[in-house]
């Protein structure tokens, strides 16, 4: 079921107004398309899943969707796992940053007996195989980062970290708010802080399967249509705390000083996110805990 990348321009000429999310996978994708849509209808929940009203953009030319179409309301809104250079000019673009070992874990969960057969890899085997080193099929976390820190600065680009938004929620949906010309209406933000809570979200988990595009996917590569996971998982972190060998802790730590420390100065994802609450306002607004 591993999508890959397209090596040519996606089938979107993007409005001035249009957000597409473009995170790296298992970073909060599903939930930042819950955050905007959300916010542009003011809370409605009138679609069985979300990509009924927020089409994929690596998806729609394979599955027979149109792509550059009015949607249910505006600003328009668009998934993408691709990284910066890779997508359409102009619309506005959101991405999520998330600690490299939390989005192994949960990338892991997700695609054991889903994508790939049922424990196939053991979690050491499939970091090394399809996360630590380039590949076509799913694209580069390391480069996904680097991609977006370098268009933070872009009035049309906005940085978030998943872990901001798990510990204060309603100031990251006020920043995605403004930033999508929505600010000043609290009611409305409320409504959507509320819809993008775990709580919330997990007790509709089936309205965020994305099982539509997924499994035309799987049945276009043969693949069965059994066993496609919950979206809504555990909203948690830290997992890689205790889920990641010692060997694999070292892994990402010499992988992170490699591809992001040497080239981009910053030594750690917490100083990474501490980079971006200095330069963007609002981001985390609650102080980050000290070890």
């Amino acid at each position: 079921m591993l999508i890959p990348l397209p090596n040519k321009p996606l089938d979107l000429q993007p409005r001035a107004t249009d957000i597409i999310v473009a995170t790296y996978r298992k970073c909060g994708t599903t939930w930042m398309l819950q955050i905007a849509h959300q916010l542009r209808t003011r809370g409605s929940m009138d679609f069985a899943d979300i990509s009924q009203v927020i089409p994929w953009l690596e998806v729609c030319s394979q599955i027979g969707r149109e792509v550059d179409v009015d949607q249910v309301a505006n600003p328009r809104v668009f998934k993408s796992h691709l990284p910066w250079e890779a997508l359409p000019a102009g619309g506005k673009f959101i991405c999520v940053l998330r600690d490299p070992g939390d989005a192994l874990v949960s990338l892991y969960h997700f695609f054991n007996g889903a994508a790939l057969p049922l424990d196939c890899f053991d979690l050491d085997t499939f970091a090394r195989l399809m996360f630590l080193v380039p590949d076509p099929s799913h694209g580069f976390y390391w480069h996904h980062v680097r991609s977006f820190w370098s268009r933070r600065h872009d009035p049309n680009v906005l940085l978030c970290c998943y872990e901001d938004m798990k510990r204060d929620l309603p100031s990251e949906v006020r920043r995605v708010a403004s930033f999508m010309g929505l600010a000043g209406d609290e009611e409305r933000i409320a409504i959507a802080t509320e819809h993008a809570s775990f709580a919330f979200m997990k007790q509709h988990k089936a309205k965020f399967d994305e099982l539509a595009p997924s499994l035309a996917l799987r049945k276009l590569r043969g693949l069965s249509v059994d066993g496609w996971k919950d979206k809504v998982r555990s909203g948690r972190t830290g997992d890689s705390l205790t889920a990641l060998s010692p060997a694999l802790r070292t892994e990402l730590r010499d992988a992170w000083q490699r591809e992001i420390a040497e080239p981009l100065g910053i030594g750690s994802y917490e100083e990474l996110r501490e980079r971006l609450r200095s330069e963007q306002p609002g981001a985390g607004s609650t102080p980050l805990p000290r070890e």
